[in-house]
């Protein structure tokens, strides 16, 4: 059996003028929600992607300083 279909009426019992504007307001929210966590990741892959380059350059330079010293450096 279906049920009695309610009537939006403007003397404030079931009547509501925009039905469908807190549902585009929420829909927006959260796609911009989801658009700045977006960007807030890649910003973070960015940084730790230079941070780990240049600790691979030290890394790699304090390798060569030690093998320059282990084995007699530059005979000038």
């Amino acid at each position: 059996m279906v049920g009695r279909k309610r009537r939006y009426r403007k003397d404030g019992q079931y009547y509501y003028e925009d039905r469908d504007a807190p549902k585009v307001e929420k829909k927006e929210e959260r796609r911009d929600y989801k658009v700045s966590k977006i960007d807030a990741k890649t910003e973070k892959a960015k940084a730790v992607a230079i941070k780990r380059k240049w600790t691979a350059i030290l890394l790699i330079a304090v390798i060569i300083g030690l093998v320059i010293i282990k084995f007699g450096g530059f005979k000038l």
